[in-house]
C-alpha cells in the first residue's frame, strides 16, 4: 500500500516561509508495512511533538493524531482530492480556553525535493482561514535534532 505521505518521509530542516528563520526539524518515518506514518518534531522553540498518521483499513481514509510536550493534541482526517498536488487533513481542535476552531495542514511536494507545510484555523461556522504555521521542509545535513541541541 503506497501512503500518500510517501514524499514527506525523510528527516527535514523546517524554515519559515515569511522570515526565512529555523523553525525546528522534523522525521518522518513510515511504519507498519505503509499502513502508518510517524512523525517527530524538534521545534526551534523547545516544543517538541509526535503525530502518527494511519490508514483505517474500514473506511480506506487516513486519519492522523498529533500530540505535544506542552500537554496539546488534537485529532484529523485526510481530505481526498481538496488541494491538487497536495494532501491535506482536517479536523476539529479543542484550545486551550475550551474554545474549538477548524484547523487544517495542507503538505505540497515542490520540484526541488523540499516540502512545504501550511497550517491554518477557522472558526467553526465561517471559512475565514487564518495561517498560523507556514514552512518549508528541506533535506537535513545532519541527524534529527542535532541542531536542537547544539551539536
Amino acid at each position: 500500500m503506497a501512503s500518500p505521505l510517501a514524499f514527506w518521509v525523510g528527516t527535514w530542516d523546517v524554515h519559515d516561509t515569511a522570515t526565512g528563520r529555523r523553525a525546528g526539524s522534523n522525521e518522518i518515518v513510515s511504519i507498519l508495512d505503509g499502513h502508518g506514518v510517524l512523525e517527530r518534531w524538534s521545534g526551534a522553540s523547545g516544543l517538541e511533538g509526535a503525530s502518527l498518521f494511519w490508514n483505517d483499513g474500514a473506511s480506506g481514509t487516513w486519519r492522523q493524531v498529533w500530540a505535544t510536550s506542552a500537554g496539546w493534541a488534537k485529532q484529523k482526517t485526510m481530505v481526498a482530492a481538496d488541494v491538487p498536488g497536495a494532501v491535506r487533513f482536517e479536523g476539529i481542535v479543542p484550545l486551550p480556553d475550551g474554545t474549538q476552531v477548524r484547523d487544517r495542514t495542507t503538505l505540497t511536494p515542490l520540484g526541488d525535493g523540499s516540502v512545504r507545510q501550511v497550517i491554518e484555523t477557522a472558526p467553526l461556522d465561517e471559512d475565514a482561514w487564518e495561517v498560523g504555521f507556514d514552512a518549508v521542509y528541506t533535506p537535513a545535513l545532519s541527524p534529527f535534532g542535532a541542531s536542537d541541541s547544539g551539536s
